[in-house]
């Protein structure tokens, strides 16, 4: 790293103003906390700066203009008002398209239009205008979009942008789309209701016709709307192609018409490809949609561009606000609550040892998702939740208050837990042993093996989601539990099926 001392001496003196610049912003990027503050109390390098945006080397003025962004500025001081003017002077009068968002993004990062006078402001809002109004050359649209993209952001800062309703279609066709791993569940749950094809490697294509029937199943991650159209993605057709697609009738058919919805782009491409991709994407969609679409976090739906074999891309709308009824009970989930539709899969795995009307309680319990997910593929007819977490337990107890069941949320340890009726199936997710020693793993598994054979009926059937080879030896040693099945259930775990002999 130079020296910052040498850097801002070659600031004031003009010297190979280019490098200069280049290697203050990369300085204050590595962790310099010296440098930005030094030019930012300093009358001559503000001076400098000044002179820098008016540099005839455009490259020299994209960087200056980013420069003053990155200083921590303090907008009361005369030499900071005096940036921000000629910011905003070295903006107006700015003639190399590449350059103008960069005068933008400094804007934004000093603290965006509450730093602006009122003729700043009503100026940008007049070359937004501009910008939505006139019809630019193809080769310059990447900049003018990347601009456009900053004066939205300016412009719309401090307004609440209301979460998006969205309605389910009738006439679009869906991709169900597995979790991780878990294709196969899901093949084997359609095709028992019929559906044999539209199989592929993102996922299980479904005809709109098809869909009410399926809508139900509980083993896929989320479902994404098929969105008809042509999308090769070359810049001279991108617009034309956006514009023929089924995408403003899925708008119509799915969203209010005063809703302003805010867009991700994610195009699923090999990784030297992603990035531009999905900026232009994201840019044709943001210019020719700017009524209806902006592009800021929290995000109301995305767009999924997935390359096909005969080139170009399909495309596919994930609304991320509407509702998923398969789960609406879990609400309440905490930071280390089980993924419903990963206790869905866990019960499905484990579905042919499972008994109708069953006694079943789980043993680490959190708050009660496997418990749920159990009773909703086969009715049981008791539920006990056993868990030491009174935060768990709580968030249980409204889970299982809006799914209308009935559970026995019992706050103490699953060693201490006692039961005037044993189980026919203990179901849990042991906690995560893994940066635990050897000597704690081996308790906590001998302390397990006493806690199944004492809360088990003969016979009844417990399912242990966990790793290592812990549960193995613990099973080995005990009299009274028998091994029956391991099912591979993620990269690290399985489901390991025991009876109670």
């Amino acid at each position: 790293m130079i020296n910052s001392e040498v850097l801002i001496t070659n600031l004031k003196e003009n010297k190979d103003l280019r490098t200069t610049l280049s290697d203050i912003r990369k300085s204050i990027r590595e962790g310099d906390e010296a440098i930005g503050p030094s030019i930012a109390d300093d009358s001559e390098s503000a001076r400098a700066l000044v002179r820098g945006l008016d540099c005839d080397d455009a490259k020299v003025r994209k960087s200056a203009a980013l420069l003053i962004g990155e200083l921590p500025l303090d907008l009361g001081d005369k030499d900071s008002v005096m940036l921000l003017e000629a910011l905003m002077d070295a903006y107006r009068r700015e003639d190399r398209l590449f350059v103008r968002e960069s005068y933008l993004k400094s804007v934004i990062r000093l603290g965006g239009k509450g730093i602006l006078s009122d003729s700043d402001a009503a100026y940008l809002e007049k070359r937004l205008k501009e910008i939505d109004t006139t019809s630019f050359p193809e080769a310059d649209m990447k900049h003018i979009l990347a601009e456009r993209k900053q004066l939205v952001e300016i412009l719309d800062a401090g307004d609440s942008h209301q979460a998006a309703v969205f309605i389910k279609p009738d006439s679009f066709g869906a991709l169900l789309v597995p979790v991780r791993g878990f294709y196969e569940p899901l093949k084997e749950e359609l095709k028992h209701r019929g559906i044999d094809k539209g199989f592929s490697a993102i996922g299980a294509l479904i005809k709109s016709e098809d869909l009410p029937r399926v809508l139900d199943i509980r083993l896929y991650s989320h479902l994404m709307y098929r969105i008809q159209g042509t999308f090769k993605a070359r810049p001279d057709t991108m617009r034309e192609e956006i514009s023929k697609s089924d995408f403003l009738r899925f708008l119509r058919r799915t969203t209010r018409p005063d809703d302003k919805i805010s867009v991700r782009i994610v195009v699923h491409e090999k990784k030297d490809h992603h990035t531009d991709a999905a900026k232009r994407f994201t840019a044709e969609f943001l210019y020719l949609f700017r009524d209806r679409l902006v592009n800021s976090a929290p995000y109301d739906m995305e767009l999924h561009f997935y390359p096909k074999k005969s080139g170009g891309y399909a495309l596919f709308i994930r609304p991320l606000g509407m509702a998923d009824d398969r789960f609406a009970y879990a609400a309440d989930r905490l930071s280390t609550s089980m993924q419903p539709v990963k206790a869905a899969i866990m019960v499905y795995l484990v579905r042919k040892f499972l008994k109708e009307d069953a006694r079943v309680a789980d043993i680490f319990s959190g708050n009660g998702t496997l418990l749920l997910e159990r009773d909703e593929y086969l009715k049981t007819h008791v539920l006990f939740a056993i868990d030491t977490s009174a935060d768990a337990i709580r968030a249980g107890k409204a889970d299982a208050m809006r799914k209308d069941k009935n559970i026995y949320f019992v706050r103490r340890s699953a060693f201490t837990f006692e039961s005037d009726e044993p189980f026919d199936e203990i179901i849990s997710e042991l906690p995560d042993m893994y940066d635990k020693d050897e000597g704690d793993r081996k308790e906590f598994f001998e302390k397990t093996e006493k806690a199944t054979v004492k809360l088990l009926k003969p016979h009844g059937y417990a399912f242990y989601l966990t790793g290592g080879s812990e549960i193995k030896a613990m099973i080995r040693k005990s009299g009274g539990l028998s091994f029956c099945e391991e099912i591979p259930f993620d990269d690290k775990r399985s489901i390991y099926v025991i009876e109670r002999v």
